[in-house]
């Protein structure tokens, strides 16, 4: 994350244990913003899609056989590293990188905190 541009360097801090301080970052409440995500959405699973086009304001998703299936304001892909072999969405600039989201019992952080991992190839 420290090596992860377009962040300046100094918004971070590298804290004893190896955890890192991000001073400007703030924390979500994972579950209150998966509700407030899927608050009127329409959820696709395993759909084969074929393209996705920029339309007007939103997008459009289209099945193989060229039909719009879903007129969107947003889509959300969530394909994880699967993503870059997902050919409707090569044109866009992405970029794969690894985290995580972690939590449990006691106070909640007053800041966002980073345990550096090692990366490692199965």
């Amino acid at each position: 994350m420290i090596a992860d541009p377009p962040l300046p360097p100094d918004w971070f801090s590298v804290l004893p244990g190896g955890a890192v301080l991000h001073a400007r970052a703030g924390l979500v409440r994972p579950q209150a913003a998966v509700a407030a995500m899927l608050r009127h959405a329409h959820l696709m699973l395993e759909a084969e899609t074929a393209a996705i086009e920029r339309a007007d304001a939103g997008w459009v998703l289209r099945a193989p056989d060229g039909r719009a299936m879903l007129k969107a304001d947003a889509v959300v892909l969530a394909c994880g590293p699967a993503l870059a072999r997902f050919a409707p969405a090569s044109f866009l600039p992405l970029q794969i990188s690894y985290g995580q989201i972690e939590w449990g019992s006691g106070a909640a952080p007053s800041r966002a905190l980073m345990q550096r991992r090692l990366r490692c190839a199965i």
